[in-house]
């Protein structure tokens, strides 16, 4: 697991989870009636949830919807078993930056939901800022969601300060594409997938074609894919960097790791072409590839994008041969990769605690956590899940899915991270369109990080 240097008490975990079929969800149960307050403690436990209203907030995505779709189903399920309790769902919180906005504009406002989702980046902010609340205590006496069933980067990444704050109901992965022709026609197997960076290197440089110096084909482009621009960090990571030091300095500044990465990334450009050129390329394909980005294009040999694409591409360009592999590493290095998803939080000023964990543990349970990722094309969040039969054997795809989650990561999971965004994306950009030297490209992201890390102190010492 990628290590992270912030104040989060490490758990251990079990190595490997129980089967599906020994995790069925025993009966709704809670504790305190949605009148008291305080996470539960799992002692005298009623037999059902008393009288009340249950606000619940999902995201306006079709991962995150709860008020219709696979989401909507398994909440009139939960209706239809606690008929006592008033519930209302809406689909209203954004994605991105604009999230945690809401969210605080509610908190303020004394408007809160009971229960909501929220991307999974943002869960250490909204604990940090008492948004919302622990859920140590209802994980530690929950039979029906252990948490040792969680994937070991989802916890981590809803963790602030040695407390979790949210659970990671839906995630999404990055992953390698490989277009089977390309490679084929290159002399390489496409069954044989880059492995190593230098693996990467030879496939590009197998099946790239430039002539005079115009670029025809790529073999690989390393920012074109989603979120191609942060991917300097997960390759950073792979080699055991890490974006902050443990007194919250940027860790990158002056680190060779950051200037190998750059420039193995930047040669890849250089090679094929260079950046204008590139550019004027990626506008062709992508005018006549709208659905699958410029993947669908079949001129792009490799490319690490997100697991979604997979269905716009089977969609979009059905006769498209490719497959998908877990990233290359470099020599000694660990798994590390990108993941996006939300997350379920429980309000901190909340009138109905255990109504809202009742909701997350239904959730959370293995059939519906199996019928949402299947039916919306999402990585289970429950590790008995993702590793059953029920679910690896629908798609070639989901072996690779499984094998990356529990090591992938987003932004830095800290108070004040969507600042910190942009501020990663531009050091490739720049880098790349040779705007800047690495070495000045580091020392001005690390220049803006210091400024963001200055303004949100309060919550990270």
């Amino acid at each position: 697991m990628t290590a992270r240097a912030r104040p989060v008490t490490r758990r251990s975990f079990l190595r490997h989870a129980a089967g599906l079929s020994s995790l069925a969800p025993t009966a709704l149960a809670a504790c305190a009636g949605p009148g008291q307050s305080g996470a539960s403690t799992g002692a005298h436990r009623p037999a059902a949830l008393p009288t009340g209203k249950l606000t619940f907030w999902g995201i306006t995505a079709v991962w995150g919807e709860m008020s219709k779709g696979a989401g909507g189903e398994q909440m009139a399920v939960f209706r239809s078993k606690n008929p006592q309790l008033e519930i209302e769902v809406a689909d209203v919180v954004p994605g991105g930056p604009a999230s945690v906005e809401k969210l605080n504009t509610a908190a303020a406002a004394g408007t809160m939901p009971d229960l909501y989702l929220a991307n999974r980046g943002y869960a250490a902010q909204l604990g940090a800022q008492g948004i919302s609340r622990a859920l140590d205590p209802y994980l530690k006496a929950s039979r029906a969601l252990p948490r040792d069933d969680l994937w070991e980067a989802h916890v981590e990444d809803a963790s602030w300060k040695g407390q979790q704050f949210g659970v990671t109901h839906s995630s999404g992965v990055w992953a390698l594409f490989l277009n089977r022709q390309l490679l084929q026609e290159s002399g390489l197997s496409a069954d044989r997938p880059p492995k190593t960076w230098a693996e990467l290197d030879h496939a590009s440089q197998q099946t790239a074609r430039v002539s005079g110096g115009i670029p025809e084909r790529v073999g690989y482009h390393p920012t074109w894919g989603n979120a191609g621009p942060s991917l300097w960090l997960v390759h950073y990571r792979q080699l055991g960097g890490d974006y902050f030091t443990k007194d919250w300095r940027p860790a990158f500044a002056t680190d060779d790791r950051a200037i190998q990465v750059l420039t193995w990334m930047k040669g890849f450009v250089d090679r094929q072409g260079g950046p204008h050129a590139l550019d004027e390329l990626r506008a062709q394909i992508q005018t006549s590839s709208a659905r699958g980005g410029p993947f669908a294009s079949n001129r792009i040999a490799t490319l690490i994008d997100t697991h979604t694409n997979i269905a716009d591409l089977s969609a979009g360009t059905p006769t498209l041969a490719f497959s998908i592999a877990a990233l290359p590493l470099p020599p000694n290095g660990r798994p590390s990769g990108w993941q996006g998803g939300a997350d379920l939080h429980i309000g901190k000023d909340t009138k109905a605690p255990d109504a809202s964990w009742a909701v997350i543990e239904h959730l959370m349970a293995p059939d519906n956590i199996l019928s949402f990722s299947l039916s919306l094309s999402r990585i289970p969040s429950r590790k008995s899940v993702g590793r059953s039969a029920a679910y690896l054997d629908k798609s070639p795809h989901h072996k690779v899915f499984t094998e990356v989650v529990s090591s992938s990561h987003n932004v830095p999971i800290v108070p004040g991270n969507a600042e910190l965004a942009p501020i990663i994306m531009n050091v490739t950009a720049d880098v790349i369109a040779g705007k800047r030297g690495i070495r000045d490209a580091l020392q001005e992201a690390a220049q803006q990080t210091t400024i963001v890390v200055d303004k949100w102190r309060r919550y990270l010492v």
